[in-house]
């Protein structure tokens, strides 16, 4: 069952970065961002999600303004729900990848889905998506 009727939905850093670099205003990327920014989704995290998001977004590599950061960590904290998801034993291509995939295998996450660029990442999931994947099934319903 959905929270209000919106999607529960967990944001993988890498779909964050991509929307702030994209020149492409109507991107996947960035309209994810959108459906955050106006509160049309329900966006889990954790601590160490948060914290992933913090470290990423401040890298250096980036360029990205304080303010921006602020901006956008400020929103994720305004409009999601933080959660302690259940730890997972499990081997993952990338192992900063776990922690979102311990939040979209989380029971209280109803029917969550794990947006993502590094879809191949993840074990082949109903629940993990790429933006463009999210953004057409949103656009559909």
């Amino acid at each position: 069952m959905e929270i209000n009727n919106l999607y529960n939905v967990i944001i993988d850093t890498n779909v964050i970065v991509s929307a702030i670099l994209s020149k492409d205003k109507k991107s996947p990327t960035v309209k994810v961002l959108e459906l955050l920014f106006n509160n049309k989704i329900n966006l889990f995290y954790s601590q160490e999600v948060l914290k992933e998001y913090i470290d990423v977004l401040n890298r250096e590599k980036f360029g990205f303004e304080k303010e921006l950061i602020e901006y956008i960590i400020q929103a994720i904290e305004k409009y999601g729900k933080k959660i302690n998801p259940d730890r997972i034993e499990i081997n993952l291509i990338d192992i900063n990848d776990k922690p979102f995939y311990e939040l979209v295998m989380d029971k209280r996450i109803d029917d969550g889905k794990l947006v993502t660029g590094n879809f191949k990442h993840f074990p082949s999931q109903i629940n993990i998506m790429t933006p463009r994947q999210f953004i057409e099934m949103y656009d559909n319903s």
